[in-house]
């Protein structure tokens, strides 16, 4: 079993220091999670949104991705980063999630060869928003390539 920690967090980074990292172009060489994020989280647990965590290059390569699954029985949302095929050898990986009204977030970070996480909100989820945490460093030259931090998302 991984060892999860809560840290502390400032609410001070926003989303827009990162839009870059959202949204960005399609990968030179094609290249999959792997792992699925709805396996890492359980039974249960549907894919309800994922961000890229991509290079700041031109090129942008696609090393990883931050995946955000929810489960509607119990309302809690499960985060997981997850690498991309292609990449051997255990590297910095982050994942993290908090419900908005929450001071902490739950995260899971450390060098691993596949993924980070699974990272679950601290209750329920329903009817307010969540803030994710996505962190990877470049497997091939080590140098941290993104991070992840949004603004308040999958509200409901």
């Amino acid at each position: 079993m991984r060892t999860l920690r809560n840290a502390m967090i400032g609410t001070s980074v926003t989303a827009a220091a990162f839009a870059g990292t959202l949204g960005a172009a399609t990968p030179a060489f094609a290249n999959s999670p792997v792992v699925s994020a709805s396996s890492v989280c359980g039974p249960g647990y549907a894919v309800v949104g994922s961000y890229r965590l991509t290079d700041t290059t031109p090129s942008r390569p696609h090393y990883a991705d931050t995946w955000v699954t929810y489960n509607a029985s119990n309302g809690k949302n499960c985060v997981v980063s997850i690498r991309r095929t292609g990449y051997t050898g255990k590297r910095w990986i982050e994942a993290g999630v908090k419900r908005l009204h929450d001071s902490k977030y739950s995260v899971d970070e450390g060098y691993y060869a596949k993924y980070a996480g699974p990272v679950y909100t601290a209750g329920s989820a329903r009817g307010t928003c969540i803030m994710v945490l996505g962190y990877a460093v470049n497997p091939k030259s080590g140098y941290t390539y993104n991070l992840l931090s949004t603004g308040p998302v999958h509200c409901g």
